[in-house]
């Protein structure tokens, strides 16, 4: 078995963005250009791209045209980022291109599969500069074993036939996890349809209060680290949680608090752009910013747990979008979330629903994290059978 540097079994090409202004370059281009868009989309092989470049953009800048059957390795950014190009096609920067010289020596498959398992020790490489890259220069100095074509072939084989089998367990995983996740939203509209046929419905404005936020501005000047000032409460302080608002990062002065709106425990916050219709819970005092909707239960029609439900079903998200204005940015302002409706049964059926919701939450929540355990051990799975089908002790000091 050789050891040899990458260097002198490949050749490396690097790839580049022709001028975005120029449309000439752009416009009509009938020549694949590859970023890490198109990996992303297609996985291991890829057999077309989403963007074009014209044959004067590829002529005019450093791209060479790529041949197909090449390991086209991403070296910036998302380093390790890897595929083989089953077309003829340019990268953009991020790649490097790496044309076997000698197919009867290397198989770009058995290379595919070194890199998968060498993963680290490339990223390491990307790690000693102040930004992740691996250099042309590293690359090409990269030692590595070089078997027999025909023990190549048993590796890739062997690979090939595990690895479609995990792809397969992979994807069904996938899929019951889609679906248990779906299971819940199912059920949730299923006993809001039978509430509406039973009980009909309300308008959220006739059971709910319902206030906009308010900045304070320049907010920065109301900023304090104080302990005594008054929790401020961003959109990440919320998003960073399931349902609850019980911390914050920052907190404003009392002078600010008259600016702003003051929300109270049991209020509930809905952002009234863009990811509307996921509801937050506060367990806190607070202010928030005109990002959010507060919703308040003053008038005690609805059980707590049965409005979280029903501000999270898909029924109501479905009629904040239609009412949301706006085409670039949707905005749901407080008129037009009032008119939002949905059924409001006795607090005795709501308590009833609830408890009915969370048993099966519990049991979806329950099969949900043994879907992602299992999606964690066919990833670890992947990668023992890389560290056993490679000598990987002599790439410990791989670059020489």
């Amino acid at each position: 078995m050789k050891v040899v540097k990458l260097g002198e079994v490949v050749e490396l090409f690097n790839g580049s963005t022709p001028l975005k202004t120029k449309k000439a370059y752009w416009e009509n281009g009938d020549i694949p250009w590859f970023t890490v868009d198109d990996l992303r989309d297609q996985g291991k092989y890829i057999r077309r791209t989403n963007k074009f470049i014209t044959k004067l953009g590829l002529n005019e800048s450093s791209l060479c045209l790529i041949p197909e059957d090449a390991v086209l390795l991403c070296c910036t950014a998302s380093v390790g980022a890897i595929a083989i190009n089953k077309i003829m096609l340019t990268t953009n920067q991020q790649f490097n291109a790496l044309v076997v010289r000698r197919p009867n020596e290397l198989l770009v498959e058995y290379l595919y599969y070194w890199f998968l398992a060498n993963m680290d020790i490339l990223k390491s490489l990307g790690r000693a500069t102040t930004i992740d890259y691996v250099s042309m220069s590293k690359l090409r100095n990269l030692v590595f074993h070089l078997p027999s074509l025909e023990s190549q072939r048993e590796i890739v084989e062997k690979l090939d036939s595990a690895f479609a089998e995990i792809e397969l367990s992979y994807q069904k995983t996938t899929a019951s996890l889609e679906f248990i996740s779906s299971c819940f939203d199912s059920f949730l509209d299923s006993i809001l349809q039978n509430q509406i046929l039973k009980c009909g419905e309300s308008k959220l404005v006739e059971v709910l209060d319902i206030a906009r936020g308010g900045s304070p501005r320049p907010i920065d000047q109301y900023l304090t680290s104080d302990e005594n000032g008054v929790n401020w409460i961003k959109i990440s302080d919320a998003t960073s949680s399931k349902k609850y608002v019980t911390e914050t990062a920052q907190k404003i002065r009392l002078d600010g608090v008259s600016r702003s709106r003051l929300v109270n425990p049991g209020d509930f916050l809905l952002s009234n752009s863009m990811s509307f219709g996921r509801p937050y819970i506060m367990r806190t005092t607070g202010c928030i910013h005109d990002g959010w909707l507060v919703l308040s239960n003053n008038k005690k029609l609805l059980n707590q747990d049965y409005l979280y439900y029903v501000l999270g079903s898909k029924y109501i998200y479905e009629q904040f979008n239609r009412a949301a204005a706006g085409s670039t940015v949707r905005n749901l302002n407080i008129s037009l979330a009032g008119q939002v409706t949905f059924p409001v049964p006795d607090i005795e059926t709501q308590e009833s629903i609830v408890s009915r919701l969370i048993d099966l939450e519990e049991s979806v929540d329950e099969f949900k994290e043994f879907l992602t355990i299992k999606l964690n051990m066919l990833a670890e799975l992947k990668n023992s059978l890389l560290s056993n089908a490679f000598d990987l002790s002599v790439s410990s000091n791989a670059v020489v």
